[in-house]
């Protein structure tokens, strides 16, 4: 080979290898394929936002009520807090809590009036929640609850997905619908506000229904750390041959029976039963409390000595601000 016959060959030795660096190149592989793992209810990389809420019913004042707590969407959690509020207040005790998946623990901490904080956890380490119901509250619902309105019911979400990661707080809201009961008889408690620790208030019982009664039994409680002695009883009647007895042996208890041969019990408007208590006297200024009418241990009987079908509502009574 002469010198210009190798000096031309050296001009593209520069280009093959270009050539061929970048043939092999286009073999050689940069990066394995990335997997992106979407957990139910959660987006790639990130966290989601968690709504439970209250399933909406009808409710009665008076009532025992069982109100379920609805998942919005399938998801699988370590554990969560959920805070569920009522406005007004919903219950007259604290609701007792009951879950979908009976493996789950969990504790619950009232908050502010009608608010329930309620914690949980699986002992598996991963709870899986479909979308629907997830858990319940009940107990019995407040009687001085008027029937017509509305009860707002707001639930607040706090959870760790399976994943480790945090949820975004969400929050549901619910409107719960009161109605009236078919009841015959309602015995209403008139509740007041504006009172005073250690002072005394008259405690109304009327029914805003006219209708004659022969004999009965009407059983309310109340806490005894509010109301610390009941006092005098009066029972209005259209004659003079009302007799009764009373029994307040048991604390927050009372307990009052009548018999009326002319059946002159409930037959003119106003307080059926009133009875004078008087309120403790280390009450706060903010201190309210309720007066609830029993009804399995309160009955009446109509002038054919029938028995008559009775309602509630409960009184709330409070202190001065």
């Amino acid at each position: 080979m002469d010198r210009k016959t190798s000096s031309n060959l050296l001009k593209f030795v520069p280009v093959l290898l270009s050539a061929f660096l970048m043939a092999g190149t286009s073999q050689i592989a940069v990066g394995s394929p990335t997997t992106v793992k979407v957990l139910p209810g959660g987006a790639p990389g990130g966290s989601s936002v968690l709504t439970f809420s209250v399933s909406p019913v009808q409710i009665e004042p008076g009532a025992e009520a069982s109100l379920e707590i609805v998942s919005s969407q399938d998801i699988s959690l370590l554990d969560g807090v959920l805070t569920v509020q009522f406005t007004p207040d919903l219950f007259i005790n604290n609701p007792t809590v009951g879950f979908l998946d009976p493996t789950v623990l969990f504790s619950v901490q009232p908050q502010d009036l009608g608010t329930y904080r309620i914690a949980f956890q699986d002992p598996t380490g991963s709870l899986q929640i479909d979308q629907g119901k997830f858990m319940t509250l009940s107990g019995i619902l407040r009687q001085d609850l008027i029937p017509g309105a509305t009860v707002a019911a707001q639930v607040t979400a706090d959870a760790t997905r399976a994943d480790g990661a945090r949820l975004k707080p969400g929050n549901g809201f619910t409107s719960l619908t009161l109605v009236a009961d078919d009841s015959d008889l309602i015995l209403r408690v008139d509740g007041q506000s504006g009172l005073l620790a250690g002072g005394t208030v008259i405690v109304e019982v009327r029914t805003y229904n006219p209708k004659p009664i022969s004999e009965g039994q009407i059983c309310y409680r109340f806490s005894p750390s509010f109301f610390s002695s009941v006092n005098n009883v009066t029972i209005t009647a259209a004659e003079p041959d009302v007799s009764f007895t009373t029994d307040t042996s048991q604390a927050g208890v009372f307990l009052i029976q009548f018999t009326s041969p002319s059946a002159a019990v409930n037959r003119l408007d106003g307080p059926m039963l009133a009875v004078e208590m008087t309120l403790a006297t280390d009450l706060t200024l903010d201190a309210e409390s309720s007066i609830d009418v029993d009804l399995m241990q309160s009955f009446m009987l109509d002038a054919e000595g029938q028995p008559v079908a009775l309602g509630a509502r409960s009184g709330r009574f409070r202190l001065s601000p």
